[in-house]
């Protein structure tokens, strides 16, 4: 073909192109101008609508967010709102019960002891109502089961001990209701890696313990010369440890057994078996003695009278010493006879020695142990450069004090591991004996006063 040819084809056919598209536009209507085509037109409105559905997608999380956000300082403010109306009706009502306990110790103001009032028969531990367990511990199984036990074991009434225990409050929760008005410091503590018996004595051995003994000592000494006599106990240190223990009745405790025992008691804990056993000695001492168990108060543990007795140990080691047929700790005589008799029953030799001074030779000393627990002879210590500065004998209790001005040495006898039965602890029956011997050189007419 040539190409003359090719080009008259070419032509032929862009002429039959032209001549349709013509007739074809003829029966297509005019379009607006700007208008565009149907498919520009309807892409452009989807996209339109996309953008304002967005927006409103947008709007309408925002305005979820805002209401989330106004429920939730609803109900932050609801709940504080609870919060402080739950604090201000634990308030009123401690300031309630205040107010009723001055006002019976007003009416009992013939009593010699504030709060404790005498049995007037048995019908007291009894009621002829039926009541339910309520209050703080209601919903406690172990205050249920220790309810049926009581019953069982003591023939106590069950209705008078669920009305009796719906009074009792749960410090923990009253803790957490109080506010907090103020903010405690962080203790800073000079020295902190030694001087722990210099911190532990400044807090016992005062002008304050000294003085309030000493005349502690005067007002009873007649008393304290008979419990001697009977037992053999030296006066300096009954009135030692009631100095340690209360400052000679100053200090026996702002909290009701009654709450302190029950929250420790059906509270879960480590020894709220051991608080259980407390409770329901508290109880039978309460129903023994004729004393009500609402108005007792006494420690934070529990602990009890002059000489802080845990309820346990009233009966078997408490002593009747003003003879009038109860055994109240509140009181002095009988508080007197119980140290006495406690330290009687653990074994105090009369007449023997508590502890002496000693001085070392060199450091060799401290690779020996230390503590009430362990006894050595004196042979043996003296190897190792200990000498005691006083009389004493036997197998003795080698101790380590730290001070800050360093290590100070005792040696302990018998007698100062009978204290320890008092309380476990070798700076305890140390602070009570050095306490003893300033109370006997100033009632004895001493002039020299504790160091600080």
């Amino acid at each position: 073909m040539t190409r003359y040819t090719k080009r008259t084809i070419t032509y032929c056919i862009f002429s039959l192109i032209v001549v349709y598209t013509a007739s074809c536009s003829s029966h297509i209507k005019p379009v607006p101008a700007g208008s565009g085509s149907v498919k520009s037109r309807s892409v452009g409105h989807s996209k339109q609508k996309s953008k304002a559905e967005l927006a409103i997608l947008k709007s309408q999380k925002i305005a979820e967010k805002k209401a989330w956000a106004a429920k939730r300082r609803k109900q932050h403010a609801e709940k504080k709102r609870k919060l402080l109306l739950a604090r201000k009706k634990a308030l009123q009502k401690l300031k309630r019960q205040r107010i009723s306990q001055s006002r019976g110790s007003k009416r009992r103001k013939n009593n010699r002891y504030k709060g404790i009032r005498k049995k007037h028969g048995s019908a007291r531990w009894r009621t002829d109502r039926k009541y339910a367990l309520t209050g703080d511990f209601s919903a406690s199984p172990a205050a249920h089961r220790f309810v049926q036990h009581m019953a069982q074991s003591y023939q106590m009434d069950p209705n008078y001990l669920n009305k009796l225990l719906s009074q009792a409050r749960d410090l923990k929760r009253v803790a957490l209701l109080k506010p907090a008005n103020r903010v405690r410091k962080p203790s800073v503590r000079r020295n902190s890696r030694g001087g722990s018996w210099s911190r532990y004595r400044r807090y016992f051995i005062t002008p304050r313990h000294i003085h309030g003994g000493v005349q502690f000592w005067r007002k009873h000494a007649v008393t304290l010369n008979r419990t001697y006599q009977q037992y053999g106990i030296p006066p300096e240190y009954i009135v030692a440890i009631l100095g340690v223990e209360t400052i000679y009745g100053q200090n026996t405790g702002r909290t009701r057994v009654l709450d302190s025992l029950s929250t420790k008691a059906f509270r879960k804990g480590r020894r709220n078996r051991f608080f259980r056993n407390e409770l329901e000695k508290f109880l039978l001492m309460a129903q023994r003695e004729g004393l009500n168990p609402l108005t007792l108060k006494g420690s934070a543990a529990g602990a009890i009278g002059l000489c802080q007795f845990m309820p346990s140990n009233v009966q078997p080691l408490g002593v009747d010493h003003n003879n009038n047929g109860v055994c109240n700790l509140w009181e002095p005589n009988d508080a007197i006879g119980s140290v006495a008799n406690y330290l009687y029953r653990h074994g105090w030799q009369r007449g023997g020695i508590v502890a002496v001074r000693a001085s070392s030779s060199g450091k060799a000393y401290r690779k020996l142990r230390s503590g009430y627990k362990r006894k050595y002879t004196l042979a043996r210590l003296r190897k190792k450069g200990v000498v005691p500065q006083g009389r004493i004998s036997g197998s003795v209790r080698f101790l380590r004090m730290s001070t800050y001005q360093g290590d100070e040495l005792w040696l302990g006898g018998h007698n100062f591991y009978v204290i320890t039965r008092y309380n476990h602890s070798a700076k305890y029956a140390l602070a009570v004996h050095q306490l003893a011997q300033e109370l006997k050189r100033r009632y004895h007419g001493g002039i020299r006063i504790a160091e600080r």
